[in-house]
């Protein structure tokens, strides 16, 4: 429902996007990325390590500088935010050898960051991305 008024959802809307994920070895860690972006854009980055991970979401805007990470910061055109809430569950334990295929599924809500999108106003975002993936790690 939006405004009283049922609407349909598209196949994109409901079912979600397809984008490139790209698993990267980096010594000990694996790094997830998944993305999309054309005159800016947003993306996720997961890093598995020692059995642990940790995600952030990240978002960039062409030509201005609308985000700031607090209040008290600099506005920049790129920025980078912690996840606060996160979950990752894997198809198998990685390996952490280059060759192996991963699938999983992770969901993540960002920290809150800031957005000067229309005149004065700040707007508070934070970011709720559910996603499952296939890649091998390079």
């Amino acid at each position: 429902m939006s405004n009283g008024i049922e609407t349909i959802k598209d196949k994109d809307e409901k079912d979600g996007i397809s984008t490139f994920c790209k698993c990267e070895m980096n010594k000990d860690t694996i790094i997830i990325y998944s993305g999309v972006g054309f005159f800016g854009g947003a993306a996720i980055s997961i890093k598995v390590y020692n059995d642990q991970f940790r995600s952030s979401f990240y978002e960039y805007a062409d030509d201005v500088k609308p985000y700031k990470l607090n209040k008290n910061s600099e506005f920049t055109g790129e920025i980078s935010v912690d996840s606060k809430l996160q979950y990752l569950q894997l198809d198998k334990k990685p390996t952490y050898k280059i060759g192996q295929q991963l699938t999983g599924y992770v969901i993540i809500t960002s920290n809150e960051y800031f957005e000067n999108r229309y005149g004065e106003k700040l707007d508070t975002n934070f970011v709720k991305v559910e996603m499952s993936f296939t890649c091998e790690t390079k």
